[in-house]
């Protein structure tokens, strides 16, 4: 091993300054500084342009008429015209008939009188003595024409009809023409008529479906097999009994005596069930004038016929009343004005009505009735 002795040197002077050294080389490029805050609001910009002129708007409504303006002033009269001749005087004409005496009302009795008028025509029916009925008490049906039809539920005794007019004459018939023949009802002559039920007619034709039978009633008489739509069936008395026909040819003789006067009468059981064309006759070569209604309680007093031509032979009028003839009356030969005065006043309810029957009719009568009304 080497020893190395060291000894201490004495210190030098400091050395001069040296020159500057080179510019060094740039830096890297430092981060993006942060978002600047927003800036203040601009000054508002100028005015737009004016836009296009808009179109024409609808028309207004019409105002109100103005106010009338004043009359105008009168216009100067005219010169008078000359006087016209002086015409030829008419022939005098010639005296009338004088009319039936008036009447005297006088006090607190005094009763209104109404007169009602009607015509008998020598041509009214379609076949002599032969003619369509008149419907009343009319339950769950329709009438349009000569057709009857049902319009409520299929029931029995809940729908029905009968006729205004009756047969009151041996000889005297109810005919009907039959329709569908997949439908129930009956058809007959009663005394009267109690209610919608079958079993209240007192001869009776009972179609149903396609049979027919005799009820007299209510009763199961005879079966008498099937029928076609329009055959012609006819309930007639004669020689004081009920004869059933059907297209003229004798089916039944019934064993009840029968009592006039009979009104047509219906029962139905099918919804929309149908009886057609349904007549009755009265005596032959009479005929009538339709079913007058009375408006008021009353009685008929009087009654005056007028005819186009003197009668050339005596004539009878039958006044009926409800179908039941009350009083008849006997219009003397080489007449043709004739007032016949009731004996005793015949009095009517405002649910009755009056008929009259001439018999034998050969020319048209006027008729006028006069009534008085009745007291409370």
């Amino acid at each position: 091993m080497i020893a190395v002795s060291l000894s201490k040197s004495a210190v030098g002077n400091i050395g001069s300054k040296g020159d500057k050294g080179a510019q060094g080389i740039q830096g890297a490029k430092g981060d993006n500084g942060a978002k600047g805050s927003k800036g203040d609001t601009g000054e508002q910009g100028a005015q737009g342009i004016q836009g296009a002129t808009g179109s024409t708007g609808a028309q207004g409504t019409t105002g109100a008429d103005g106010t009338t303006g004043a009359r105008g002033e009168r216009g100067i009269q005219g010169a008078q015209g000359i006087q016209g001749a002086q015409g030829i005087q008419g022939a005098q004409g010639t005296r009338g008939e004088q009319g039936d005496p008036g009447t005297t009302e006088s006090g607190s009795d005094s009763k209104q009188i109404f007169v009602l008028s009607s015509i008998i025509k020598n041509s009214k029916h379609d076949m002599p003595g032969e003619f369509f009925v008149t419907w009343k008490n009319i339950v769950g049906m329709s009438v349009s024409g000569n057709t009857l039809r049902k319009t409520t539920s299929s029931l029995w005794g809940n729908s029905g009809a009968s006729s205004i007019e009756a047969i009151d004459s041996d000889g005297d018939h109810l005919k009907f023409r039959a329709t569908e023949r997949n439908t129930s009802r009956v058809i007959g002559l009663s005394k009267k008529d109690s209610n919608q039920h079958y079993n209240t007619i007192d001869y009776a034709i009972y179609l149903t479906y396609s049979n027919f039978k005799i009820y007299e009633s209510g009763a199961t008489i005879r079966e008498l097999g099937t029928f076609r739509t329009g055959d012609i069936f006819k309930i007639a008395v004669e020689s004081g009994v009920v004869n059933y026909y059907r297209n003229n040819t004798l089916v039944y003789t019934s064993t009840k005596t029968p009592t006039l006067p009979l009104f047509v009468d219906t029962s139905f059981h099918s919804y929309s069930a149908t009886i057609k064309d349904v007549k009755i006759s009265n005596i032959p070569t009479t005929y009538e004038t339709n079913i007058i209604p009375i408006p008021t309680k009353s009685s008929l007093e009087s009654v005056s016929f007028y005819l186009d031509n003197t009668l050339n032979r005596s004539q009878t009028i039958n006044i009926l009343k409800n179908g039941t003839q009350r009083h008849s009356i006997s219009l003397p030969a080489n007449q043709n004005r004739i007032k016949h005065t009731l004996p005793n006043p015949l009095p009517f309810e405002d649910t009755d009505n009056i008929k009259f029957i001439p018999v034998a009719l050969t020319q048209d009568i006027n008729i006028t009735a006069l009534f008085r009304e009745s007291g409370e």
